[in-house]
C-alpha cells in the first residue's frame, strides 16, 4: 500500500488534504483514535494514547493513517469506544 501510486486518486487526495488541515492536537487525537479502535489502547488509556500519538507525530500523519488498509474500521471502532455511532 505504501508503494502504491495514488497521485490520480481524488478520494485519497481529499482525505489527505482534510487530515493535513487539522491542527497538531487534532492529528494526534485522530491517530490515537485509530490505535484505540485497533485495540492498541483501552478507553481508560485515552490520554496516554493521545500523548503517545503526539510524541510519535509524523510529518505525514495522513500517509501514516491511510497506509492502514482498515483505517476506516479502526476509526469507527474507536468512535464506538467513546460512545459515538457512525450509523
Amino acid at each position: 500500500q505504501i508503494l502504491a501510486d495514488h497521485s490520480e486518486d481524488h478520494t485519497i487526495q481529499e482525505v489527505s488534504g482534510a487530515i493535513d488541515e487539522l491542527d497538531v492536537d487534532q492529528m494526534a487525537e485522530l491517530v490515537a483514535l485509530m490505535w484505540l479502535g485497533r485495540g492498541d489502547y483501552m478507553l481508560a488509556e485515552w490520554e496516554s494514547a493521545v500523548e503517545d500519538a503526539s510524541d510519535a507525530s509524523s510529518d505525514h500523519p495522513a500517509e501514516y493513517l491511510l497506509s492502514h488498509p482498515q483505517v476506516s474500521f479502526y476509526l469507527e471502532e474507536g468512535l464506538a469506544e467513546h460512545g459515538y455511532s457512525c450509523d
